[in-house]
């Protein structure tokens, strides 16, 4: 089963270090894509949050830094606002959030469902996936 789904920034970032958001990211048949604005928040917010998994897991956290930012390069298709623009008004009528709004216009100008933990998509009439769901669908087993 092919499946894309765009990806909003809070899920990108708790499974990018984690492994099984590695599982569900390699994914061949799993195709994401995610707003200009989102990518750059999902990059600062990532840059913050890899120093306490590191600590954590006494990784060096320049290299898992490192590794995260890459597996999301390789595998993240970065949409630019040209394509999302004509749809960002009917987004902003479906939204409380205005930093969720390029989210919602790039899943109703490409037709896709959005892989989010922010529960503000929720009621949106935008479709919505939970990681959990995305696992069993994908058949990833859903120990850390």
């Amino acid at each position: 089963m092919e499946l894309e789904l765009i990806v909003d920034a809070s899920a990108l970032v708790g499974e990018l270090l984690r492994r099984r958001g590695r599982r569900i990211l390699t994914r061949p048949d799993l195709t994401l894509y995610m707003a200009l604005p989102q990518w750059e928040e999902a990059i600062y917010e990532l840059t913050h949050r890899v120093r306490h998994v590191a600590a954590r897991l006494d990784l060096d956290p320049e290299e898992l830094l490192a590794s995260a930012r890459a597996l999301a390069e390789a595998v993240i298709e970065v949409v630019s606002e040209e394509v999302y623009a004509p749809f960002e008004e009917e987004a902003r009528r479906r939204l409380e959030d205005p930093d969720d709004v390029p989210t919602a216009a790039l899943a109703l100008a490409l037709g896709l469902g959005i892989w989010t933990k922010d529960q503000d998509f929720f009621g949106s009439g935008l479709a919505t996936w939970r990681t959990e769901i995305l696992l069993r669908v994908l058949e990833i087993e859903a120990e850390e």
